[in-house]
């Protein structure tokens, strides 16, 4: 069993009939459908946003992690206004520990998305009640555990 994490980034212009397609078309590379999907992870200020609701619940990832992940390149002028990878960022961080990338930054006209998978380690069950490991550890990408919200409370 594993957790599969959709990250997404969003410009201003992208409406959801295009991240929807976007959402489509990056996870039919790998042949899943959004039934798949644990989380979408997308940048803070975008976690209350009706264009994320995508079906699972929908986390923020900081935008200082998103910068420790991906460094901004040395680059002045050009491209996004937020240079981090985002939509992979937030798919390694919301897949949590041990998470690989299985299909990397796809763009649309205004959005970009991404997909990450991590395995869910069994635990041993105790007193005979089965219990599941905790998030305790960042992804191999990463030192520090993302700061995250759900706009559900979970």
């Amino acid at each position: 069993m594993s957790r599969v994490a959709l990250g997404l980034g969003m410009a201003s212009a992208a409406t959801g009939d295009e991240v929807r397609a976007l959402a489509r078309r990056v996870l039919d590379r790998v042949g899943l459908d959004l039934g798949a999907v644990t989380v979408v992870a997308t940048r803070s200020r975008f976690v209350d946003d009706d264009r994320a609701r995508l079906g699972p619940r929908v986390i923020a990832v900081d935008d200082a992690i998103l910068l420790d992940l991906y460094p901004a390149p040395a680059r002045a002028g050009r491209g996004s206004a937020f240079p981090a990878r985002v939509a992979e960022g937030c798919a390694l961080r919301g897949a949590g520990p041990g998470a690989e990338l299985i299909v990397g930054t796809t763009r649309s006209a205004h959005a970009t998305a991404a997909v990450a998978r991590a395995p869910i380690a069994p635990v041993a069950p105790t007193a005979g009640a089965a219990t599941e490991a905790a998030d305790t550890t960042a992804p191999t990408a990463t030192a520090a555990p993302a700061p995250a919200r759900s706009v559900d409370g979970r």
